[in-house]
């Protein structure tokens, strides 16, 4: 795209189809984990635009390639940096409730997670679709659902018309969901194919690329890709915990990931030798605290944190017959002619009394 394109760019509607080309399915931008998709990792702004912090800058946003809260000054002049390099700037805000306020200012496009702002670190649980809904119904512009898009069945289970955009067009009516899926070793295998092959392919997309990789993002993507199999092989679940690289050199010391990653695959074809003769399908069990479907754990899949387990509602402490209360002494002495209140705790009282 031309920069007198990007400078024309549309608002809203227009822009979703003309500058972005109106995309249906979109991988979500993460924390120091999306480094190589549509989206960046999400940037801090205050550290993008600080020149102490040198080299935080073409870290995370890398020009020189041509691939790839704070306070609104600071946002805009991040903004600013980037413009004519990307198709748009996603300000992550946190919470759904602020939509209508975004659009007034200017937002061509809202990204809802569906998520409460209680709904955070081991307490985050799954989003709410109907939140994200009523979102889209609060304004005119376009929405992106996300969130608990564990499965592809997903996609279609959101059941919120054309899952990634919501542009005020009315609901499908007489329209059933997605076709069944075939639960062929075949389809399951195209939904869910093995970890260690992704991860591979992940690895060799890093050396191919002018623009370096963060070696935590590197190690965080092994880690979550091919967790079913490290929980259980977990000699090397420390080895990788334990491969040290260069910074600097990101790209030179890749091969002992690659190395590794082929080990994980020689155990689990191992493991899938040992099962032939039966399908996949009769392999897939359920998490009983999830309630999700768990693939054979050679095999590519979601991995949900279950919320904790609620805390203890603390015992009401009961008052022996005969003990009485505080207010019940202040009372007692607030009725006894000519004396005045005895005040046991004098910060609890002043409190009182000062609301």
């Amino acid at each position: 795209m031309s920069r007198k394109e990007r400078e024309e760019k549309g608002h809203g509607i227009s822009f979703y189809r003309e500058v972005l080309g109106s995309p249906k399915y979109i991988v979500a931008p993460m924390v120091d984990q999306s480094e190589l998709l549509v989206y960046t990792p999400m940037i801090n702004a205050k550290m993008f635009m600080d020149p102490v912090h040198k080299g935080f800058r073409d870290q995370n946003f890398d020009i020189p390639s041509g691939e790839e809260g704070d306070p609104p000054p600071i946002l805009l002049a991040s903004a600013k940096v980037v413009e004519q390099h990307c198709d748009a700037v996603d300000i992550n805000l946190g919470y759904c409730e602020y939509a209508k306020m975004l659009e007034r200012a200017g937002a061509q496009i809202i990204t809802c997670h569906g998520r409460t702002r209680e709904q955070r670190g081991h307490n985050s649980g799954l989003a709410d679709w109907t939140k994200i809904r009523a979102v889209k119904e609060a304004v005119s512009i376009p929405v992106f659902a996300n969130g608990n898009i564990l499965y592809q069945s997903d996609i279609d289970a959101c059941q919120l018309y054309n899952a990634a955009l919501f542009a005020g067009l009315p609901y499908p009516s007489g329209q059933d969901t997605a076709p069944h899926e075939s639960d062929s070793d075949d389809h399951i295998r195209l939904r869910h194919p093995p970890h260690a092959d992704l991860a591979l392919e992940y690895l060799e997309i890093v050396k191919s690329l002018k623009t370096a990789t963060a070696i935590s993002g590197v190690k965080g993507h092994l880690f979550k890709l091919m967790r079913p199999g490290l929980v259980r092989e977990k000699d090397l679940r420390e080895r990788l915990g334990k491969i040290k690289i260069n910074p600097k050199k990101p790209t030179e010391g890749l091969d002992e990931y690659i190395e590794l990653c082929q080990e994980v695959k020689r155990r689990m074809e191992r493991d899938e030798e040992a099962t032939r003769g039966t399908p996949l399908k009769d392999l897939i069990t359920t998490d009983e605290k999830t309630g999700l479907a768990l693939m054979p754990h050679w095999l590519a899949q979601p991995y949900f944190r279950p919320l904790p387990e609620p805390k203890p509602q603390p015992v009401p402490r009961t008052i022996p017959t005969g003990k009485r209360t505080h207010s019940e002494q202040v009372q007692e002495t607030c009725d006894s002619p000519g004396k005045k209140p005895r005040v046991d705790n004098p910060i609890v009282d002043n409190a009182q009394l000062a609301y």
